[in-house]
């Protein structure tokens, strides 16, 4: 049955790390804006969705894998790092 829709997979891998990719971005230009809870549930919702895309390409697409774990690397990143210039002067803390 799965072997039906083997030509699927890649094009869903794709889209799915679109997606992905997309609500990171969504995620800040939303930051402090009325649509930021949705903007983070949307983005949760991505990197669970990628997360498992990740798992599933280990076993159902050999190398292609690497690919979308390098696409939840970029989402965490985007999520962690503050991108907001720094206030503060070179030598003050």
């Amino acid at each position: 049955m799965l072997a039906d829709f083997n030509f699927l997979l890649p094009g869903i891998l794709i889209a799915v790390q679109a997606a992905g990719i997309a609500s990171s971005w969504l995620t800040r230009v939303c930051q402090g804006a009325r649509l930021q809870p949705l903007c983070h549930a949307l983005f949760l919702a991505c990197l669970l969705l990628n997360g498992a895309a990740t798992m599933a390409g280990i076993r159902l697409l050999g190398p292609f894998w690497l690919a979308s774990a390098g696409t939840l690397g970029v989402m965490v990143v985007s999520a962690v790092c503050d991108f907001r210039p720094s206030p503060r002067e070179f030598g003050v803390y």
